[in-house]
């Protein structure tokens, strides 16, 4: 492609000009349209395409130190209603990103899969509702699984996608653990960053959340 370009400018630099001008308005004013047609949207198929390999090149060796930026994992803790118990936990997150890097925002659902399958898919809208209240840019994804500290570990282990993956796991602190008569809170919380601890640094912010 470069050589095409640079073969147009050498051989008319304005009429290369006009035709990349050209080309553009073309570009906006079919994503602008969505470019429907039986075959797909074309500008979907080209972001999947470039983000493909986008992916690939991430696998190509370790990140660089001044590359490096905190790509967070979220985890929310829902209610009995499947309500987020503590949405500011996003607003921590959304003030922390600032926008940029790659937000994970994961829950747990206590259950089976199969049965409560449509009560998941209405927790997940929920939560990403809230991220667009809080102006969180990221990916949700809730898990079913029989207990909370199950499906935390497979969140911390299989959330992201090749070279995109977090590298920091956001937790709530539990709050009035010692009164607390279930013990369930704090070994929950301990057992999280047993799994966060294994590579991957937890981070819980203190206070009313």
């Amino acid at each position: 492609m470069s050589i095409c370009l640079a073969l147009m400018f050498v051989s008319s630099w304005y009429y290369a000009i006009v035709a990349m001008v050209i080309a553009g308005m073309i570009y906006k004013y079919i994503e602008y349209q969505g470019a429907e047609k039986e075959w797909g949207d074309g500008i979907r198929g080209l972001s999947l395409s470039a983000a493909r390999f986008a992916l690939l090149r991430l696998e190509v060796g370790p990140p660089h130190t001044k590359n490096w930026r905190p790509q967070l994992l979220v985890l929310l803790k829902l209610d009995e209603d499947l309500h987020v118990k503590h949405p500011r936990l996003l607003t921590f997150a959304s003030q922390l990103k600032a926008g940029k890097g790659l937000t994970i925002v994961g829950s747990v659902m206590v259950g089976n899969f199969l049965e409560n399958y449509a009560e998941a898919l209405a927790a997940e809208q929920t939560i990403k509702h809230l991220m667009e209240a809080e102006r969180v840019k990221g990916f949700c994804q809730l898990v079913v699984a029989a207990k909370v500290r199950e499906g935390i570990s497979h969140l911390i282990q299989s959330c992201g996608l090749g070279g995109m993956k977090h590298n920091t796991v956001v937790m709530g602190w539990p709050n009035a653990w010692r009164q607390s008569e279930d013990a369930r809170a704090w070994k929950t919380f301990i057992s999280t960053w047993g799994c966060g601890l294994g590579g991957i640094p937890p981070l819980s912010p203190t206070g009313a959340l």
